[in-house]
């Protein structure tokens, strides 16, 4: 074997590695953090001054998970308890397995308590949104659910 077969050899090889570099590429899934980024980032602002709103409480609403993490408990001071709200639970890796819960608050309620059952295990961001009487508020934890 010449000189003349070995350059060929090594393009045939080099063009093979690159279709196949390329094909895994393709068939790779990738998820953006929102839909509609771009929308979500000029209102960041409100998150902004939310989260402020969240840091100047006095007494911060309780995040605790329960029963060898079957169950997460959410539990509002007397002051600031929610008219209504939204709890995520986002997962950064696949959104399919996020869970949206809504808050809504017809009475006098100051806790709530979530079933984590069905949920698929992992690291998940809790993004907990309300508003009480007068403000609202935004807040993120993370959480594992085993």
């Amino acid at each position: 074997m010449n000189w003349g077969h070995k350059i060929i050899i090594a393009f045939v090889a080099f063009i093979a590695i690159m279709g196949t570099l390329v094909t895994v590429a393709m068939k790779q899934d990738f998820y953006l953090v929102e839909k509609e980024y771009y929308k979500e980032e000029l209102a960041y602002q409100e998150v902004i001054d939310k989260m402020r709103n969240f840091n100047n409480l006095d007494v911060k609403p309780g995040i605790e998970l329960n029963d060898n993490q079957k169950t997460l408990s959410l539990t509002f001071a007397k002051g600031n308890i929610p008219v209504e709200g939204l709890v995520h639970f986002y997962r950064v890796d696949n959104p399919n397995l996020d869970r949206k819960i809504t808050l809504s608050n017809k009475g006098d309620e100051s806790s709530y308590v979530f079933d984590l059952e069905g949920m698929t295990k992992g690291q998940y961001l809790l993004k907990l949104k309300w508003k009480d009487a007068s403000l609202e508020y935004y807040t993120e934890k993370p959480v594992f659910i085993q």
